[in-house]
């Protein structure tokens, strides 16, 4: 998503249409960039600076978005839950969606007149991998019209291919456009395992799971991380409820390997760092692994060891302005 100001002075945008798209391309460093964007409407209009001219502000959304918009999904699907995921993506989005990852849920799942982005957000919220690692559907504006879908320890296991660093740029890195690429203005950490006492309390950082098989009159017992005071009690469950043998997305019994994988997902968060007007990085997106570099506050002390290492890119804002490009990144 995104916006767009368009000063006007020939009165081309007083019949703005909301259902036109917008092809959206420029160029850095000689790689060519192209995303074509749905108009969703004006939410500002300036007459008053020049008699001659207005400018607007007009507000773009991503084509999957208008399509989710006019579409609902009332269908029996059975599988994988990434092939499931594929399946309603490419029948309601558009585009093909690149799947990194294999899922270890499988079964059926039954889309009950709903939005395609609901029912794919079911399936992902109880989807993992054999890493018991949660996934997520992304879309890059460096890869035109391509959505993906991968889990965060496919995400982890990446080569970091790039490295954003702070600190003053010399004067032969100024000389030399790459010199300066992926240096920021400025870095915020927004958090560093902000609310723990909260996560601990709700099994996020470890839990011990009682589960009850009503089939099998047993009881057992499971703990996984570091903090197992917070207990959690599953009853009533009978394995043999299912005649066809097929696992149902959301009631596996994988109990806690689902929960390690919320857990994960919840603790991805822990560290959010952004890099504010970084020097574009070419070829970029989000999901990518980069390295980033924080030096300590002592100057020639060396590098800052708690905050600098690998991170996954979680958004990136781009600025284009009258020629100028700049990348906020948001980095976990």
């Amino acid at each position: 998503s995104g916006d767009i100001e368009i000063e006007d002075g020939v009165g081309i945008l007083s019949g703005l249409n909301p259902s036109s798209t917008i092809l959206l391309t420029y160029n850095y460093m000689g790689i060519s960039y192209a995303q074509e964007l749905y108009i969703n409407g004006v939410h500002s209009v300036d007459p008053t600076t020049s008699l001659l001219k207005k400018t607007y502000v007009i507000n773009l959304l991503s084509i999957n978005e208008f399509r989710n918009a006019a579409a609902l999904v009332a269908k029996v699907f059975k599988g994988n839950s990434v092939d499931i995921i594929k399946t309603i993506f490419e029948n309601t989005m558009a585009g093909e969606l690149v799947v990194h990852d294999r899922a270890m849920t499988q079964g059926k799942y039954i889309a009950p007149n709903i939005s395609p982005k609901k029912a794919i957000d079911n399936i992902l919220s109880n989807a993992y991998d054999n890493n018991q690692s949660s996934f997520y559907l992304f879309q890059q504006l460096v890869s035109t019209m391509q959505t993906h879908l991968a889990s965060l320890s496919g995400m982890i296991n990446s080569p970091a291919l790039h490295t954003i660093k702070s600190g003053v740029i010399t004067g032969e890195d100024a000389q030399v456009k790459l010199g300066q690429v992926g240096t920021p203005k400025n870095i915020i950490i927004h958090s560093d395992a902000e609310n723990a006492q909260w996560k601990i309390a709700n099994g996020i950082y470890g839990k011990k799971i009682n589960i009850l098989d009503i089939s099998n009159s047993t009881m057992a017992t499971v703990k996984y991380g570091n903090y197992t005071n917070a207990q959690s009690t599953l009853g009533f469950v009978r394995n043999d409820m299912y005649n066809d043998h097929s696992k149902p997305l959301f009631n596996s019994g994988d109990y806690t390997e689902l929960a390690v994988a919320k857990s994960g997902k919840a603790v991805m968060y822990d560290t959010r760092i952004t890099a504010y007007e970084c020097h574009p990085i070419p070829s970029i997106g989000v999901g990518d692994k980069v390295n980033l570099i924080v030096p300590k506050n002592v100057v020639g002390a060396g590098v800052d060891r708690k905050y600098s290492g690998e991170y996954i890119i979680n958004t990136i804002m781009h600025v284009i302005d009258d020629g100028d490009y700049l990348q906020t990144i948001e980095l976990i």
